[in-house]
């Protein structure tokens, strides 16, 4: 491990080691991952309510996401909410 990675790996350690209480929570279970795009728009997500949900992206703009069993959320852009964010 070069020097860079293990200082990577010794700042994320708190954080990393907080996230450890999620490790096997759903062990043997199944569940579905939503993204976001137009292909999703007009299905009815009350269909896929039976399991465990994790949401992407801006999934939290369809119109039924109150719907699911969204236990889980993952944003990927680290700027999306900031006040002013220029896309190169």
């Amino acid at each position: 491990m070069n020097l860079k990675n293990k200082a990577l790996h010794l700042i994320s350690k708190k954080i990393r080691d907080r996230n450890l209480r999620f490790k096997g929570i759903h062990s043997g279970e199944s569940c579905y991952i939503f993204g976001n795009g137009v292909s999703l728009k007009y299905f009815d997500l009350r269909e896929f309510n039976d399991r465990v949900s994790i949401g992407c992206n801006m999934m939290f703009t369809h119109r039924n996401v109150h719907e699911l069993n969204l236990k889980y959320y993952y944003i990927g852009h680290p700027f999306l909410f900031y006040k002013y964010w220029k896309n190169p």
